[in-house]
Order: C-alpha cells, then structure tokens, then sequence
C-alpha cells in the first residue's frame, strides 16, 4: 500500500487542504525521521509551500482528522498502528502512524 493509499484507507479526503499538507508532512518525515521529534519544523517547511502559516498547516490537517476520524478512521488508523485508539489522535500521532506504516510496508 503506498502512501496515498494508505491515506484513503484512512478516510483522509482529498477534498480538504489538510490532505495535501498532510501528504507533504508524511513524505518530508520520511526522508529524516528524526524530524518527527520536531513536528513544528515539518509544518514550516509545508507552510512554505503552500504560502500560509505553520500553524494553518496544523488547522488544516487536524480538520481533515477530525472529518476523517467522524467518518470511521478509528478502525484504520488502529490497523495501520498495530494499537487501540481510545481518543482520536492528534495530528503529530498521525503523522507518526502513517510514517511507521510506510517504513514497515
């Protein structure tokens, strides 16, 4: 499954900004996974990309978590990360999911 996939698995729309954003964060942790103790570091370096704040990056992605995670994610997500999910995760935690699903893919 590659990344894409994986985010439809999800229920990450495509129809939100946050779905490219997130996209480009997953990739860009990828290549440095040392960047995942630095998140808001991933969010700059998007944020560039796509002319707005870090902080937009944040807002975008965590509104299509929060539309993915109201449409079923709860069950993928839980497949992807091999663990139970009692709240829904932040957008860090999925970055991270998705990041260790695609190193062990």
């Amino acid at each position: 499954m590659n990344l894409e996939q994986a985010l439809q698995y999800c229920k990450f729309s495509k129809r939100y900004k946050g779905y490219k954003e997130l996209l480009d964060c997953v990739n860009i942790a990828l290549e440095e996974e040392d960047r995942l103790l630095y998140v808001s570091g991933i969010y700059c370096e998007v944020a560039k990309t796509y002319h707005i704040s870090p902080s937009g990056v944040e807002r975008n992605i965590r509104t299509l978590v929060d539309h993915a995670w109201k449409n079923g994610a709860k069950d993928s997500l839980e497949s992807l990360s091999g663990g139970k999910m009692y709240d829904k995760p932040t957008v860090s935690e999925v970055i991270e999911i998705l990041v260790c699903h695609m190193e062990n893919a």
